[in-house]
């Protein structure tokens, strides 16, 4: 089943928190993809993007990292893809917790 581990784009999330006025530390990353307020926001736009997809296709489930993916730290190629086995590998308890909901 298709699921995500997804690096949101933190910029945007800590302008949506003061926009909303949420009480989230935004100067944690981890204490920003743990609030319930975001999770559901990032829901939602996964939710809009479904709509484009057959539902074989469908993100059934998603998982946030704190991490913000670089080249550096080997989760990006020096062209900006994402290094699938890489990500897998770091965020192994990410994938299981995923997939362990979906069974």
């Amino acid at each position: 089943m298709p699921a995500a581990i997804i690096q949101p784009h933190f910029e945007f999330l800590i302008a949506w928190v003061k926009r909303k006025k949420l009480a989230v530390d935004i100067s944690s990353n981890k204490a920003i993809i743990s609030n319930k307020k975001v999770i559901k926001r990032i829901g939602k736009e996964i939710v809009f993007a479904n709509t484009n997809f057959g539902n074989w296709e469908k993100i059934k489930d998603f998982e946030l990292t704190a991490e913000i993916w670089s080249i550096e730290n080997g989760l990006l190629t020096p062209t900006i893809k994402i290094k699938r086995k890489a990500i897998i590998h770091k965020y192994k308890n990410l994938h299981n917790k995923i997939y362990q909901k979906l069974n």
